[in-house]
């Protein structure tokens, strides 16, 4: 039989393929990763991520990045994550970014499927991981609130500027 190729859809149905909360280094950067679940008799060949943030001001960040000869990945893994070379333009923001993905996989009989899926992450600043000895639910709390506080000063910053923009005429 020979080599077949097929649009495969979700990885994961019903699920998120990104970690739904991504960690900014502290160079402002992102490395797009999520859970991984592949049929018994399915390898991934290659995984092209993009992350991407605008933000109201008009700033924004972009990574590009890939996972490839990602053959070494199977079942048995719970988690892709891109090589260090991705590329990186802008730097990331605490807040709201939208991702997209694009999977390869290979069947045992020479086939190949393509997944695709674009989710809404948040990202958050690398000293927000959780600590040691604090319960996930209470972090996730405080996370919560740490977006909240965020949101409202981003709007108290716009209005200040707004302001300011009235005097100034």
């Amino acid at each position: 039989m020979g080599r077949e190729a097929q649009i495969g859809g979700d990885v994961m149905a019903g699920g998120g393929n990104f970690n739904r909360v991504l960690t900014i280094d502290a160079q402002g950067r992102v490395s797009p990763r999520g859970p991984l679940q592949l049929g018994p008799k399915e390898t991934w060949s290659d995984i092209f991520a993009w992350l991407i943030q605008l933000n109201e001001d008009g700033t924004g960040a972009a990574t590009i990045a890939s996972f490839h000869d990602a053959a070494g990945l199977s079942a048995r893994d719970r988690e892709w994550t891109t090589t260090a070379d991705a590329v990186h333009e802008g730097q990331f923001r605490a807040g709201p970014a939208i991702g997209m993905a694009l999977a390869i996989s290979k069947g045992m009989n020479g086939s190949t499927t393509v997944y695709s899926w674009s989710e809404s992450l948040e990202l958050e600043d690398e000293e927000l991981v959780k600590p040691e000895g604090i319960s996930e639910p209470v972090v996730e709390e405080l996370r919560q609130e740490l977006r909240t506080l965020r949101r409202e000063n981003a709007d108290l910053q716009r209005q200040i500027e707004m302001l300011s923009d009235r005097r100034t005429r």
